[in-house]
């Protein structure tokens, strides 16, 4: 295989915070959604490379964005926030034009737009997957409970099925009907993001237990079929070899940690990465997008030694293998 040729063409710096996601609309258009509450539209220019439309940055949200997506035609843009909220954005002045509320306020982690742009669906931490029609009411026309908090939603290129994946490690296959054909088990951490190939006879799931496995579909889904575990299983790619153990890891920023303190929310976090977290979103858990009553954290000890005498015993190993 010969070498690809790359090179930087452009940095777009205007953010303040956490780049959280993206999206093209032709060769022309690029949205970017931040944690710093903005959603910012860059348009290509012949000469001159990406420059921010006039009506940029998009200001409506009053917690950070989760997802950015153009609609099939263009012409209107959505933005997912911690804020409970999708905002529907007109794509050539900028103006707001619809907000979508999820009822109990929970955060909204993912949007899309059906292939033929009729509908929308979100995905919240109440791990209700909501189709919202397109019309001025904007009404929520199916809502299903599909997880215990949600992560991500795809649609196949066609728009007869629609992929829901989740912290409570499955990926979820649901029919126009909302229907869930298919529960797909095999991660052991959170599935954080779906892909789908173009004949949606394979999708990939991407996961916290750092591997990504791909799902043959190709045998096609109802009510009746069953996707057997191994068989399904195409294979699965490790994103990491050193095998560090999962709770050893901080859910932040994923690497080795070396100072484990408790938050109120039960989980354990990297002190610094936690402490960070607290500045930029104050007291509400990375974890749960619950507020919390307190930011104070407390040391954990038996974590802390577990982690210490995991090091140790690598140094061990390397000493054994020199000798």
């Amino acid at each position: 295989m010969s070498a690809m040729k790359t090179k930087i063409l452009q940095k777009l710096t205007a953010h303040t915070s956490d780049i959280t996601s993206l999206d093209f609309y032709g060769n022309a258009l690029l949205v970017t959604g931040s944690s710093d509450k903005t959603v910012r539209v860059w348009r290509w220019t012949a000469g001159s490379g990406y420059r921010e439309e006039p009506f940029s940055p998009l200001l409506g949200h009053r917690y950070g964005v989760t997802s950015v997506r153009v609609s099939p035609k263009g012409a209107v843009l959505a933005s997912a926030s911690v804020d409970g909220t999708v905002i529907l954005w007109n794509l050539s002045n900028g103006e707001i034009t619809n907000v979508i509320n999820q009822q109990a306020g929970e955060a909204i982690r993912a949007c899309i737009f059906s292939p033929n742009g009729a509908t929308i669906v979100s995905s919240d931490d109440n791990g209700f997957v909501c189709i919202w029609g397109q019309d001025k009411t904007l009404k929520c026309c199916r809502q299903m409970l599909a997880h215990l908090h949600g992560r991500n939603v795809r649609f196949n290129p066609t728009g007869t099925l629609l992929f829901s994946s989740s912290l409570d490690k499955t990926i979820k296959v649901w029919n126009q009907q909302g229907t869930c054909l298919k529960t797909l088990s095999e991660h052991s951490r959170y599935v954080n993001c779906l892909a789908i190939n173009g004949d949606s006879s394979v999708i990939a799931s991407g996961s916290n237990d750092r591997t990504v496995v791909v799902w043959d579909l190709s045998g096609g889904l109802s009510l009746e079929s069953h996707i057997t575990g191994i068989r399904s299983l195409l294979f699965t790619l490790a994103v990491n070899t050193a095998d560090i153990p999962l709770e050893f890891t901080c859910p932040i920023t994923h690497e080795l940690m070396k100072d484990p303190v408790f938050a109120e929310d039960g989980f354990t976090y990297e002190r610094a990465a936690i402490r960070e977290w607290f500045t930029r979103e104050k007291a509400v858990s990375p974890m749960t997008n619950l507020e919390l009553s307190t930011d104070d954290v407390v040391e954990n000890g038996k974590l802390k030694q577990k982690i210490e005498d995991y090091m140790r015993s690598l140094d061990g190993a390397k000493v054994d293998a020199v000798n």
